[in-house]
């Protein structure tokens, strides 16, 4: 992985912004599948340091650096670093809203995403409020309940009853 990384960065350096991006993406996605001492930390770098020229070369806007928002906040989740998955998703929300509206499949998501990522840090009270989010933007785009929609009302349900639970559904 290392030598691929200094082929990469002797390779496309100078070259064409959007292939600099993809490059470093790919990089980032192979580093936090892989396994090795540092690996899973290179990975996220290399996916901020794709965010970045996403960014100045497409806009934080466009699908692509949105999507490598997602994956980044994902690896943060499966990491357990929940604080900055938080803030993430938190900086991403506008982007997606502008991007796609305020009824939309990837905002309800983000919603179920983030009430998830808030139950993990048994913060009860902020998971509620974005899974009711989350059903209020299903409710809207849907013209019948999917599978996600009945687990994340189940969810609701048992938070309201105070119960300990988990969501009902994967998280990413």
């Amino acid at each position: 992985l290392f030598r691929a990384k200094q082929w990469y960065q002797r390779r496309v350096r100078g070259e064409d912004v959007a292939l600099q991006a993809d490059a470093t993406r790919f990089l980032g996605t192979v580093c936090l599948e892989g396994s090795g001492r540092g690996c899973a930390e290179e990975g996220l770098t290399l996916l901020r340091e794709a965010i970045t020229l996403y960014t100045t070369h497409l806009t934080g806007l466009h699908p692509v650096t949105i999507e490598t928002y997602d994956l980044l906040i994902r690896a943060l989740i499966k990491q357990e670093k929940y604080e900055e998955a938080i803030e993430e998703l938190r900086a991403t929300k506008e982007a997606k809203t502008l991007k796609y509206g305020d009824f939309s499949k990837q905002v309800a998501t983000h919603h179920k995403l983030l009430g998830s990522v808030f139950l993990l840090t048994e913060r009860t009270k902020e998971a509620l409020a974005e899974f009711r989010k989350c059903l209020k933007v299903l409710g809207v785009i849907q013209t019948s309940p999917t599978e996600m929609t009945v687990a994340i009302k189940k969810t609701v349900q048992s938070l309201e009853a105070n119960k300990e639970t988990r969501p009902m559904f994967k998280l990413y």
